[in-house]
Parts: structure tokens; C-alpha cells; sequence
């Protein structure tokens, strides 16, 4: 018994003239007149093909439509006719020989121009694709024509979906690991129905928040084998009626252009779903039709068409739109062209890879940006046990990245088994365009920072955007895709089991001090290739501001890989791992002239500087003050652990300009003029660097990294002078007064060379009467004293951050 075909065979109708005036509306263009042959003989309708009509001219043609019209010219004036193929390109006939002999014998006609579409709208509402809303494959445009906004990037655009990229990976696994398909003992229909099980899709993803399955590439390869392909369609080719058929040689080369081997795809031609016809079999045997198969190939719907393929669903029952493949979906049923647009989904995951190149040089990889097309486009995310973060105006989701569908740079030790972190702006009306736009710029820094190599900048795997046209919203999604880190190093200082499982694997205090140390120097480092500038794309130099360093902007990864990851600075810890700097989004690129005097409005806290808190003046120093807190932090929970991390938390809460804040600088009003105010270091700040200097557990490497902190980094300047040069003195010399801060290359001198002292100097040293008084007077500390009232300076402050600040209204003036 057999399953109905797609189309059944016509019958000449002799009913009422209405019928026939329906009838005549539905035929399509005739295609032109041959001198006639001998009759063909009957076709069944399993075959797929649509039989000859004395009035009806068949789209689909077999070896036997000779009589009918001229094959070459026919076929390709269907491919033409759909914009799918280049005008003149031949229909893929070069695995039928029977087809190619009739081409040749037929009598011919001159070929017919292709005629192109006109295509339709992209932003037009009310065509759907699949989900209702979204709008249908005629706007689903190749990367090169694509006219979605993007932000300026330094990736290369994926093309194709990776489709390219994924036919050089499957090439690379089968020459260096080998490959091995699945050879079913099954035959006939228990073979069809053995792959039909074998090929549906089962692993989850939930990335757009809708629950779909995806195939890798690994099972759809070794499922259909080039041997498994043609004991299938030599089965499906016995069903067809005599006169259908096809010879063993013919079905043989039809299993070679379905899914050829894998050897063979490292041909230009067969790169990637260009050329072959795997996953449109695969769709075809899903969704009940693996006869269809024949007119498929035939009509050169291959996989790189086969997500092309327009459907309308306007109409209560979806079928295919027009164009050159309409019909071959004749006679379906409606719930088999709901599985085939699901399914072709399912079984075309995203493969997200690299551009690998080999030169003189070895081999390099250039880093790519996706962009998706369409809401159905599948990644293949599988759930991951880590719980999602979600911040002011960004979320933080976790996956775990399928191991067949990547070709990407890892950097962890767990190498594709690390998770991944997935970084998205809410796109919600609240969030403003400068959120907006801070969250596009964190991308563009990340991409202009993989020339920097150093295990201290978080790196960037990908980048992936959906356009507001697919999305249907107010603006595109953008998503950047990192590793995963283990902890931030806010959460890594409150961790209170942390200290303890260290210690358990052989971890001392010293270790831990000297790791300490160890990144302080990285992340000065990396602050100063930022402040050394950055070669952008008109080969100008231009400098780096972080602009918001804080704990929770520094990821801790455990297992970072210093062989694969770049390690010139040789900080990456085999056990304790490695700190980076990360959440670019207030970041911003500067000149010389301008990196001075930069303002950025953002969300500013604890590790605000006194310059930013009034008027969100950013330069290089404030990066350094910034800096500067972090290392009193880092110092504090060095010597006292997580209780005394929170504790020196809540004593440096003090009343700043908006409200109450751990700062590590006060505002206080003058006692006799309140038109007068005092910018200086907190006197928390002061008592706590006093208290590590005198704690059992303090080394004379805390003692100095306090000395350097609150002495050389934490000082109160004047934001309207230009940065002054200062010099380094040691805790033995003598105080001297400083009206600036170091800048990154001088603290990174500094600390490189405390890594070279001995495990002496880490060593807990505090009885011997070695400690500082930095409440002291002994300490001479400049503060600012500025001529407006407290309250003068909140409503500025709040003015300054709202963006109705004039700058021409106010001047900042200043007390010598």
C-alpha cells in the first residue's frame, strides 16, 4: 500500500462552465509549445510528479516530460523565475542521467529571461511565518543584504548562518578524529521508520523563552549516511510506478547529491548546506512526505533553500506562497506543512564557530558576529543548572552550548563544558536610549579590546543580534556571549566557605597573599594598556576609560586556561584562578585632550571619586581611584575575610551628594561659613587602612598595598587643573605632600616589583611593632575646599546626573 502523493492525477472535467473558469484561474503560465512524442505512460500519484494535461502544463518534471517540453530550458526557467538562482544558472540535473540524455535529444527552444519577483515588503505587518506576527522568509535576507542597524563592530558578519563554517568544522572532526556513521541492518519501511525515530529532534533550548528542540549536526550526519540515504531511496524508488523508475547507477548518484560524503564537503561547492539535500530529506521523512524526495532534488531545493521557503498563512489552512517551489506542496495536508516549518528549524540549528585561516604564521581565527533573521532560527542552547541574574537594566542567562555545534575559542579548563554567560539588555520602554546605547558600546569595546592580550579583560565569544524588524519591537536585541565566570568578586568577598575550601586543598595564607598581590599587578596592567591607548580603525591612538570599576565588575574564574587563554603576565593561578575586568558599558574611548575632562552619567556608588560625585567628570585618575578602593577592599578581606568585608562596609556609610553611600571620600560643611565645603578621604577609610596595618594577620605586603591606596591613589584633586606628575616613596621614607594620584604604569612599577620579594614578606608579621598610624598628622593630606554650600552641591549633582546640567551656568570654584 502506499502513501498519497502530493498531487493527484488530473482528470478532465466536464462539469458546469463556473468550474471551469475556477479551473483555468488556477493553471499556471504555460510554458512553450513542443512538437509532441509518443505518449508517456501513466504516472501514479506517489510519485510526486504532477502527470501531463492536455491543458496544464506540469512544473515538475520527470524524464518521461521530454514530450512535453524542453527539460534544460524548463527547469531552469523555474528556478529562474523564483530569484533563487543567478539568471542562466542550469537546474541541479548533473546526478539524473537519464534527465541529462533527454536534454539532449529533446528539440529546443530558446531559453526564457528569468524573470525575479518583486519582493515583498519586510516591514509589511500581517505575514507570518510559523509564529503568528512574525514576518514571513521573503524577508529573510542574506547577511549581505541586510539593512538592519547595527553598532559599528570590528567582527566580520557570519554569513550564510554558518552554514560555510560548519561544512569546514565537519571536514576538520572527520580528517583528525575520524568519523563513523551508523549503518542500519533494517530495510525497506522498518528502515524509514528506524531513522524517523533516530532523527527527531530531542535536546531543549528555551532561549527565546519558547521551549524548541534542535538536531546537532553529529547524529544528522551518522543517521544519514551516504549508504543509509541510498538503501532509503532504493526502497522509495521501487514504490514509483514502471516507467518512473530510476536505475540502480542513477539512484546511487542520487544518494551522492542528497547527502554526499563527508570527505567531499572541503569542495567549494558542497561547502556547508550549499549543494546537498540532507536536511531537506531529513524535514521530508519528519513531516510524512520522504517520497517527495525525487522532485526535491529535481527542483533544487536543497538545504540552503529549504529555510528560504515562503509559506502564507493569512489563509485559515497555511500553504506555500508563491514562487518557484509552491508546487511542490500540493495536496498536503495542513499538519504536515505545520511539521515541515517546524521541523526544517529543528533540524538547522545555528553553528556558532570562528574564522579560521591558515598563514605563514600557523593557523588564527578572527571572531564573528550572528545575526538572526527570523524568531524561529534555533541556538543551541541546552538549559543550565545556574540560576540567571538580572541587574538594573541587564540579564545575565546561563546555557550550556551543544559541544557539535561550536567551533569557538574556549579559555576555561572545562573547555565546551563551561557554561556560557549570555548578556541582554531588557528592552523595555523604562530603559532609556543612553542605557541603550551604553549597552551597544559595551559591545563595540569588547570587540576593539581582543587585540589587548592579557588574562585580566574579560573575553568576548560572540556576539549575537536580533533586528527590531524580526523581533517586532522598539529596538534590536543585542546579546554578548562571554565563558561563564565562577563568582563576581562581590560575591567572592561575602563567600564566608570560600577561605575554607582553599585551605582544604593546600592553599596558605601566603599563597592566598601572594595571589592577592598577583591581581592588583593584572588589573593595573590591563589599566594601563586601556590609559596607554588603543590603535582603532583610523589608525589614531586613543585612550580607554573604564569609567565604573567596582567588585561586581570583576569576574573570578577558577579555572582559567593560561595555555589556550593569552597569559603574558603569568597571574593566572592553577588553583585560585585569575580576576578580569568586565560590564564595559560606561566604558568610552578618548583622546589625549579630551580623556581629562570626560563625563559619563551612570549609576555611580560606593567607588565613586569626588570629581565624578559632582560634576561625572571621568579621566584616567578617576580610573585609578576607582582602583585605589578596590585594593582597600581586596586588603581588608586579604586580612579579615568576608565578616570583615561587611563590617567595613557598613562603617564607611556616610551622607554624600545623593544620598547615603559607602564612600571612600565626605563632603562636609564648614562649621563657620556653610558657603564653604570640604572634600576629603573618609575617615573610615583612614581607621580601616590603621586597623589592617595592626591586625595579628597583616604582612608587610598589606601594610604597603594600604600605603600605596590611601596615600598615592585616594587623593582628593582638583578636577580643574590637568593631572601633575608625583613620586613614588616607599612606607620608610618620609610623607610628602601629594595633591594627584600615581597613574597605572607608575602603581604597576610598584607592584611588579613587590612580586619579587620573598615569602618573608607576605608572612604575618605583626608583633614586631612594624604598622602605620594613617590617622596620624604626620599624614599631610590636601583636601578640596570648595566655595558653594552642601546643598548648592546636591542640586548640582542631581542636575549633573539627570542630563539638565548647563554647563555655561555653573563653574566650580575652588579654595587654595
Amino acid at each position: 500500500m502506499t502513501e498519497p502523493g502530493p498531487s493527484a492525477p488530473q482528470r478532465t472535467n466536464t462539469g458546469s462552465s463556473s468550474t471551469k473558469r475556477k479551473q483555468r484561474r488556477r493553471q499556471p503560465r504555460v510554458a512553450p509549445q513542443i512538437p509532441s512524442t509518443p505518449q508517456t505512460p501513466p504516472r501514479s500519484s506517489t510519485s510526486g510528479f504532477t502527470p501531463q494535461s492536455a491543458t496544464r502544463t506540469p512544473e515538475i518534471y520527470t524524464p518521461q516530460d521530454a514530450g512535453s517540453t524542453n527539460i534544460a530550458n524548463a527547469a531552469s526557467e523555474l528556478h529562474g523565475a523564483g530569484g533563487q538562482f543567478s539568471p542562466g544558472q542550469p537546474a541541479p540535473n548533473s546526478v539524473l542521467g537519464e534527465l541529462d540524455r533527454l536534454s539532449e535529444t529533446a528539440p529546443r527552444t530558446p531559453p526564457r529571461t528569468p524573470q525575479t519577483p518583486r519582493r515583498t515588503n519586510v516591514s509589511r505587518p500581517g505575514a507570518v511565518l510559523g509564529i503568528p506576527g512574525l514576518k514571513d522568509h521573503e524577508g529573510y535576507l542574506s547577511s549581505g543584504n541586510w539593512k538592519g542597524k547595527s553598532p559599528p563592530s570590528l567582527l566580520s558578519e557570519c554569513s550564510d548562518r554558518g552554514d560555510d563554517l560548519e561544512g569546514q568544522h565537519i571536514v576538520r572532526v572527520y580528517e583528525t578524529d575520524g568519523y563513523v556513521a551508523i549503518h542500519y541492518v533494517e530495510t525497506g519501511k522498518d528502515l524509514i521508520q528506524k531513522v524517523k525515530d533516530d532523527l527527531e529532534p530531542e535536546l531543549s533550548t528555551d532561549f527565546h523563552k519558547v521551549e524548541s528542540y534542535f538536531l546537532p549536526w553529529t547524529t544528522l550526519y551518522k543517521v544519514l549516511s551516504t549508504y543509509n540515504v541510498e538503501q532509503m531511496l532504493k526502497y522509495l524508488n521501487s514504490r514509483r510506478v514502471d516507467g518512473c523508475r530510476f536505475g540502480d547507477q542513477e539512484v546511487k548518484d542520487l544518494a551522492a547529491e542528497v547527502a554526499p560524503p563527508v570527505n567531499k564537503l572541503k569542495h567549494k561547492e558542497r561547502s556547508g548546506s550549499n549543494g546537498q539535500f540532507r536536511r531537506t530529506f531529513a524535514t521530508l521523512l519528519l513531516s510524512r512526505h520522504e517520497d517527495m524526495i525525487f522532485d526535491f532534488v529535481r527542483c533544487g531545493l536543497n538545504d540552503k533553500e529549504l529555510l528560504y521557503v515562503p509559506f502564507d498563512q493569512r489563509e485559515r489552512k497555511p500553504r506555500a506562497a508563491a514562487g518557484p517551489f509552491q508546487r511542490l506542496f500540493d495536496g498536503w495536508k495542513t499538519c504536515d506543512i505545520k511539521d515541515f516549518k517546524v521541523k526544517r528549524w529543528q533540524l538547522s540549528p545555528r553553528f556558532l564557530a570562528v574564522k579560521r585561516t591558515t598563514g605563514k604564521q600557523g593557523e588564527s581565527h578572527t571572531k564573528l558576529r550572528h545575526t538572526l533573521h527570523s524568531m524561529e532560527e534555533i541556538l543551541p542552547f541546552e538549559t543550565s543548572e545556574r540560576r540567571d541574574d538580572s541587574g538594573g537594566f541587564a540579564t545575565v542567562r546561563f546555557f550550556k552550548l551543544h559541544h557539535d555545534q561550536q567551533d569557538l575559542p574556549r579559555y576555561t579548563k572545562r573547555g565546551r563544558d563551561n557554561d556560557i554567560a549570555v548578556k541582554t539588555l531588557k528592552n523595555e520602554p523604562e530603559n532609556t536610549y543612553d542605557q541603550y546605547d551604553a549597552y551597544k558600546n559595551e559591545i563595540d569595546v569588547m570587540e576593539r579590546l581582543e587585540n589587548i592580550k592579557s588574562p585580566h579583560i574579560a573575553r568576548l565569544l560572540t556576539t549575537i543580534e536580533v533586528s527590531s524588524e524580526v523581533s517586532r519591537r522598539e529596538r534590536s536585541d543585542y546579546h554578548i556571549v562571554m565563558e561563564a565566570a565562577d563568582k563576581s568578586l562581590e560575591e567572592l568577598f561575602r563567600d564566608t566557605e570560600w577561605r575554607r575550601a582553599t585551605l582544604q586543598q593546600g592553599i596558605s595564607d601566603i599563597d592566598l597573599a601572594k595571589w592577592g598581590l598577583s591581581q592588583c599587578f593584572g588589573l593595573a596592567h590591563a589599566l594601563q594598556e586601556f590609559h596607554r591607548g588603543l590603535e582603532l580603525d583610523n589608525y589614531l591612538k586613543k585612550k580607554l576609560l573604564h569609567c565604573d570599576i567596582k567588585p561586581d565588575n570583576v569576574l573570578w574564574y577558577k579555572d582559567w586556561d593560561p595555555v589556550n587563554a593569552d597569559n603574558p603576565t603569568g597571574t593566572v593561578h592553577e588553583v585560585l584562578g585569575v580576576l578580569q575586568l568586565s560590564d564595559f558599558g560606561l566604558s568610552s574611548f578618548r583622546s589625549s585632550k579630551s580623556a581629562d575632562n570626560h563625563t559619563v552619567r551612570g549609576n555611580f556608588m560606593d567607588y565613586t571619586a569626588p570629581e565624578t560625585d559632582i560634576l561625572l567628570v571621568q579621566s584616567p585618575t578617576t580610573d585609578m581611584w576607582h582602583l585605589g578602593c578596590l585594593f582597600i577592599d581586596l586588603a581588608t578581606w586579604l586580612v579579615e575575610g568576608a565578616e570583615g568585608y561587611k563590617t567595613f562596609l557598613g562603617d564607611r556609610v556616610t551622607n554624600g551628594l545623593r544620598g547615603e553611600f559607602g564612600r571612600f571620600s565626605k563632603f562636609t560643611p564648614d562649621s563657620t561659613n556653610e558657603d564653604i565645603t570640604t572634600v576629603e578621604i573618609n575617615p573610615a577609610v583612614l581607621k580601616q587602612a590603621t586597623h589592617l596595618s595592626r591586625h595579628p594577620n597583616s604582612s608587610k605586603f598589606v601594610r604597603e598595598l594600604c600605603h600605596l591606596a590611601v596615600n598615592y591613589i585616594l587623593v582628593i584633586r582638583n578636577p580643574k587643573e590637568r593631572q601633575s606628575e608625583v613620586e613614588y616613596r616607599p612606607r620608610s621614607s618620609k610623607p610628602q605632600v601629594l595633591r594627584d594620584r600615581l597613574t597605572s604604569k607608575q602603581v604597576t612599577q610598584v607592584l611588579q616589583d613587590l612580586l619579587k620579594k620573598d615569602d618573608a614578606y607576605f608572612r604575618p608579621s605583626a608583633g614586631h611593632g612594624d604598622f602605620d598610624d594613617f590617622e596620624a598628622p604626620r599624614w599631610r593630606r590636601v583636601p578640596l575646599v570648595l566655595k558653594h554650600s552642601l546643598h548648592h552641591l546636591q542640586v548640582i549633582s542631581e542636575k549633573a546626573h539627570s542630563g539638565k546640567l548647563n554647563p555655561e551656568e555653573f563653574e566650580l570654584k575652588t579654595q587654595t
